[in-house]
């Protein structure tokens, strides 16, 4: 679940990797960090109403799939290893 450009997620035709990793992302923006599903459709270049979907879609799979809720804490993982510049700073 790594190596994916913003360009791969946010294309029209998505492999079913590809899809499960857009709908994790938008799990954890939102459930995670708090993120409206509307910011982070514009951010990943998405339509806010496929990514609600998607949003829904991941939410069902994480509670009847044990090894998707170990891929979303091991993304989330990582998102909270990263360390994050402050607005405006390109180090």
């Amino acid at each position: 679940m790594h190596g994916l450009e913003l360009s791969e997620l946010s294309g029209r035709r998505k492999d079913e990797a590809t899809a499960r990793v857009q709908e994790l992302l938008t799990l954890i923006g939102v459930e995670g960090y708090g993120l409206s599903v509307k910011d982070l459709a514009e951010g990943m270049r998405m339509n806010p109403g496929n990514a609600t979907r998607g949003l829904a879609r991941a939410s069902q799979r994480e509670r009847e799939d044990d090894t998707l809720h170990e891929q979303r804490l091991a993304l989330a993982g990582r998102f909270a290893r990263l360390k994050v510049s402050r607005a405006g700073s390109r180090t």
